[in-house]
């Protein structure tokens, strides 16, 4: 399948006690009724991790702009796993971008960029919000970036679109009026392309931008789907002007 899709698959590690997981969602139109997972949350054996973290030092050896946490809490991503990566990653100097799921929820630290959807933002940091006021999200969430060495927030709010923050600032962009088909593979459409964003230097009102189109583009199509280069530089030349 990574042949197929053009992408290196070498640094991929096979574990045997572990299935992989599989989602089978029924879906009548473009309503939702089930969905039935195959799967497998056991942390994941030390011998798995060392073969992990070797994989992963052995990939760093090469050009590498940032590196994505894609945390679905099914134990393979451990606590060991975090620190050990972001150490590594700081001294080289290279961005992490990081898409939490509630049980690591507070291992990562020294992070460039933490994007948790607003479900996992007021269950993860304990606090109560409104999704829709863009400057409680700011007060209520410095303290956890702070004390996490957290360098930029950024939340999916769902119909109320994206937002963005660091220390000092924040930006709230709405979502656009679109025909929603699936939702299935936006969070990690949003995390690709704002890392994708973050290691080419754009600043982070036209990371949340972006990121939010092709967030909304693939939301369009049913199944878990890539967003083809041509379709996002055509929304964001449409909305850039």
């Amino acid at each position: 399948r990574c042949r197929f899709r053009n992408l290196d698959g070498s640094g991929l590690v096979t574990d045997k006690s572990r299935p992989t997981t599989v989602k089978t969602r029924v879906i009548a139109g473009s309503q939702h009724i089930v969905r039935v997972d195959e799967e497998s949350d056991k942390p994941a054996s030390g011998q798995i991790t060392g073969k992990l973290l070797s994989s992963i030092k052995n990939a760093l050896k090469k050009q590498v702009d940032a590196i994505v946490f894609e945390d679905y809490d099914k134990g393979v991503v451990t606590p060991e796993l975090i620190s050990e990566v972001v150490a590594i990653a700081s001294k080289k100097g290279i961005p992490i971008t990081v898409d939490p799921k509630k049980r690591n929820f507070s291992h990562y630290k020294n992070v460039t960029l933490f994007k948790p959807n607003f479900k996992e933002l007021i269950s993860g940091m304990n606090i109560d919000v409104r999704r829709d006021n863009p400057a409680e999200i700011f007060n209520a969430t410095r303290d956890f970036c702070k004390k996490q060495k957290i360098e930029k927030l950024m939340v999916t709010l769902s119909e109320h679109g994206i937002w963005i923050g660091n220390h000092k600032e924040f930006f709230a962009l709405p979502s656009r009026v679109r025909d929603v088909a699936d939702v299935s593979g936006a969070g990690d459409t949003v995390i690709a392309v704002t890392t994708l964003c973050l290691a080419s230097g754009m600043d982070d009102y036209n990371i949340a931008a972006v990121s939010n189109i092709a967030g909304g583009l693939v939301c369009e199509k049913i199944g878990v789907v890539p967003v083809e280069k041509e379709e996002l530089v055509r929304e964001c030349k449409a909305f850039f002007g």
